[in-house]
């Protein structure tokens, strides 16, 4: 069963998929890595990582958009 964080979490990677394309963003959590945009990297400055450390960093984000990212980071 999926829970409300896991359900945004997909919809925020679907969209990022579609939005990403000259840069790259690197999602870590836990022990899983996920890469969305360029898929090699040529500059550091191309490339964002983003640690996820509570799974409600999703939803908050989905929901409130740049005010929950905000908030979360």
């Amino acid at each position: 069963m999926s829970t409300i964080h896991d359900t945004s979490r997909e919809l925020l990677f679907a969209h990022w998929r579609k939005s990403i394309r000259d840069a790259a963003l690197v999602i870590r959590e836990g022990d899983s890595t996920t890469r969305i945009g360029l898929a090699d990297f040529q500059s550091p400055r191309e490339m964002v990582e983003l640690v996820v450390k509570d799974p409600a960093f999703y939803t908050r984000t989905l929901t409130l958009g740049s005010l929950g990212l905000g908030e979360a980071y």
